[in-house]
């Protein structure tokens, strides 16, 4: 009988081709002019095109017309130059006619026996080119508000030319807009300093994340002005850049991170060559493979977890049970922590699991990642085991993170200006604008039921006398305790405010000429006895008017309380004149 053992060749064959064909990324090869002549079951369910489809099909009747020339360039680099594994962003039309943006790694494999093409690599990156655009925005509509703060920021091309600066940058560089249009941001920097932060510049240029720069910059004023700086870098589709420069403490962080491709046969360099974590377990959960960005990102070799579980040393125990806890509601069934949080709804359903894990490192760091979930199945459709695909997602919460930051430092300027726009720096009291807003509110509530209102106008008497003989500032603060005294004297439901420079109202709501008689009476004694204490040689000229008529019009009783309060003036001040009704 003959024998129908596998041997170990084919068996490696068969795993390999379930690894490939079990990622979600895309992954696959293309003769030396740009033609399909493989392509893995991920691109099928990506883009919605069969394999016989693709066969024979042109990269280039996939990608975005804008994107082309970089597609061109990037295959024409990578065609005669083996050791060089370019990657790049492009955005690729499925069978629907939707675009969607891969990030797209190229190997050179036209020398390799087994498979004589370019090997590709592309995984999407749609939502994290979205949140950038999005927060690309938010940046653009803090810019107005950032030209009022006290920090000195300015934007710059690649080249460093000043494109911009804010009110304060301008104050401490005397540079204003027609000066500034493209002077080199480095004009300013001290000289001993210029070519490191010339050096940090081209980094965040090239793409380096540079969280702090610290320099010396030179002040219209001959100062030398020790700072910090935190850049931000925009690039658009066209690779152009803007960055941003925000200065403050002194502090200097630099961030890097690189990937390096490995060579091998064709699955192992599609796997290797892949720039997120790609790892396989069998049934039992025990890791069978664990590429090289795997090793990098985790800090373990593949020798120190190859045979052992997963869950037991890349994930938080207790997160797994968090997880297995969710995952039992969810599916009607007892889910123990463990391999079956990860693989039962695969199981289940045969679609792959997408969840965010906590990913921990050798040294005991974390970093959130985004975990796909596959199965592997055999040749006649048997579930062989599962690949775990995970990609970091540091940089993507970050970008939320900072999002949400943005969108609450917005809400908070503007609420501020809001409350400032209706309050009198001097007194904190109502400012006339509101006053009057609040008044034709009032006005038609008591014209609606009926009810009688009361509006006070006060004069300071002899005011321009304090300010000459003791000062503006002892004038402030005489009005500022005329605001704290009648704010003091009047009922919660009244509403004081200061409406000139010495002139104060008070409008009293549902409030007759008597019951207006009593108040009034009340706060001409008060305010004098606070005159009297504080040694202000002044006194108070008050008009008042209450209306009850069915048809009130708030300018009218304005007008009319202030003609009665001029009448006290001319009267010999010190005194209140009061009429009674409103025009309608």
């Amino acid at each position: 009988m003959a024998s129908t053992e596998q041997s170990p060749q084919e068996s490696a064959d068969r795993r390999f081709e379930a690894l490939v064909n079990g990622s979600s990324n895309i992954m696959a090869v293309l003769d030396a002019k740009g033609n399909f002549t493989f392509a893995n079951q991920t691109t099928e369910r990506a883009l919605g095109f069969t394999l016989e489809e693709l066969l024979s099909t042109h990269i280039s009747q996939l990608l975005h017309p804008e994107d082309l020339a970089t597609a061109e360039e990037t295959f024409a680099d990578v065609v005669p130059s083996p050791g060089r594994d370019p990657s790049v962003v492009l955005r690729m039309q499925d069978k629907y006619g939707n675009y969607r943006a891969f990030h797209v790694m190229a190997h050179n494999c036209l020398r390799h026996e087994a498979v004589n093409g370019i090997v590709i690599n592309a995984h999407e990156v749609t939502e994290i080119l979205e949140t950038q655009e999005r927060l690309k925005k938010s940046e653009a509509q803090l810019r107005d508000f950032f030209n009022n703060a006290k920090d000195l920021i300015e934007w710059v091309d690649q080249d460093g030319n000043i494109l911009g600066t804010n009110a304060a940058w301008k104050t401490a560089f005397g540079a204003g807009e027609q000066e500034s249009a493209g002077r080199s941001a480095f004009d300013i920097v001290a000289p001993e300093v210029r070519e490191d932060s010339c050096n940090v510049f081209s980094r965040l240029i090239r793409g380096e994340k540079i969280d702090r720069l610290a320099t010396i910059l030179l002040a219209n004023n001959g100062g030398r002005m020790e700072v910090e700086g935190s850049l931000y870098c925009q690039h658009g589709w066209g690779n152009e850049a803007e960055v941003q420069i925000i200065f403050r403490d002194v502090t200097a962080r630099n961030q890097a991170q690189r990937r390096s491709d490995e060579l091998g046969q064709l699955y192992r360099a599609i796997l290797q060559s892949a720039n997120y974590i790609i790892i396989s377990a069998d049934m039992n959960g025990t890791i069978q493979t664990f590429n090289g960005t795997a090793e990098k990102m985790l800090g373990y070799s593949a020798e120190e977890l190859v045979g052992r579980a997963t869950c037991s040393v890349l994930h938080d125990p207790e997160e797994v049970k968090a997880k297995a806890q969710e995952l039992s509601e969810e599916l009607g069934e007892i889910i123990e922590p463990g391999l079956r949080v990860f693989t039962a709804k695969i199981e289940k359903t045969g679609a792959a699991d997408r969840q965010e894990w906590t990913l921990i490192r050798k040294d005991g760091s974390r970093f959130p990642a985004l975990l796909r979930c596959n199965g592997m199945y055999g040749p006649e459709g048997q579930l062989l085991g599962f690949v775990a695909v995970a990609t970091d997602i540091t940089e993507r919460k970050r970008a939320e993170a900072e999002l949400q930051r943005t969108h609450h430092r917005l809400r908070m300027a503007l609420e501020q200006e809001r409350a400032a726009s209706r309050c009198d720096h001097l007194t904190s009291l109502t400012n006339r604008r509101a006053f009057y807003e609040m008044g034709e509110f009032e006005t038609k509530r008591a014209k609606r039921y009926q009810r009688a209102m009361t509006l006070i106008y006060i004069d300071v008497d002899d005011f321009k006398t304090v300010n000459d003989t003791q000062g503006h500032h002892s004038g402030d603060d005489l009005l500022m305790q005329v605001a704290t005294t009648i704010k003091q004297t009047v009922r919660q439901t009244d509403i004081p405010a200061r409406v000139g420079g010495d002139e104060f109202a008070v409008l009293l709501p549902e409030t007759d000429a008597q019951g207006a008689a009593v108040l009034v009476d009340r706060l001409q004694s008060a305010l004098s006895a606070e005159m009297q204490k504080n040694g202000w040689p002044v006194t108070f000229s008050i008009g008042c008017v209450t209306s009850n008529e069915s048809h009130l019009v708030f300018d009218d009783l304005v007008t009319e309380a202030d003609a009665m309060m001029y009448r006290s003036k001319r009267g010999g001040k010190n005194r209140c004149t009061v009429a009674r009704g409103g025009k309608a």
